[in-house]
């Protein structure tokens, strides 16, 4: 994987946290706050967490903008068609990353018909899917980070799913996978520069060891 390349995931992986980020601290604020604070501090809690949250996912935007320039106009179909050993671990990481997601995507679907079934509250269990599904992408991006996403936020999604279903879950769970999407997107964002270097520089040694003498 070349630097370019590298920076350009990263920028991705940042901006999905920074959707995680706000999806989950908006569920929150909306589905949980905003139905269990007393009334009296709802005029002040309201507004002030509202702002929180955009800053938190505009914070984590605009590292992955300033990734994605850093990345020099970079495009998936530049590594689809560069060099043979970085076309094969390019076209790895995209069926792993498929698979992954088809997987995530059945198993949400069951969720959500399971939880009409049964008239629980999908979001925890929807967000143990989401949890889970970053473990398999620690040792297919090979970014430690994405270990440490999944476990902390299934810590929080079991947590959740514990409590009886209302307003009280939500907060926890919005909040707390919230929270963890925000910590890992500016962790990612923060190390992109010196896993990429990283990254590129063991490429160039393996290139220059497999290069023909």
């Amino acid at each position: 994987m070349t630097y370019r390349q590298s920076v350009w995931g990263h920028a991705n992986g940042v901006t999905v946290f920074a959707l995680g980020t706000f999806f989950w601290s908006s569920l929150g604020l909306g589905m949980g706050v905003r139905l269990i604070a007393p009334a009296a501090w709802l005029g002040v809690l309201m507004p002030v967490l509202s702002i929180a949250n955009l800053v938190g996912f505009v914070t984590l935007l605009v590292i992955g903008v300033r990734l994605r320039r850093r990345a020099g106009g970079f495009r998936l179909a530049e590594a689809l068609s560069g060099h043979p050993r970085i076309r094969q671990e390019t076209r790895g990481l995209i069926r792993g990353l498929r698979q992954v997601v088809i997987v995530e995507a059945v198993a949400i679907a069951l969720i959500g018909l399971l939880c009409y079934r049964t008239a629980r509250a999908p979001w925890p269990w929807i967000g143990l899917a989401l949890a889970l599904h970053f473990l398999p992408f620690a040792p297919l991006f090979r970014i430690p980070l994405f270990f440490v996403t999944g476990a902390v936020a299934t810590l929080v999604a079991l947590v959740a799913l514990v409590m009886p279903d209302g307003p009280a879950q939500t907060l926890v769970l919005g909040y707390g996978m919230g929270s963890t999407m925000l910590m890992s997107g500016l962790w990612l964002g923060l190390t992109a520069e010196r896993t990429s270097l990283r990254v590129s520089e063991a490429a160039t040694l393996a290139g220059a060891v497999s290069a023909p003498r």
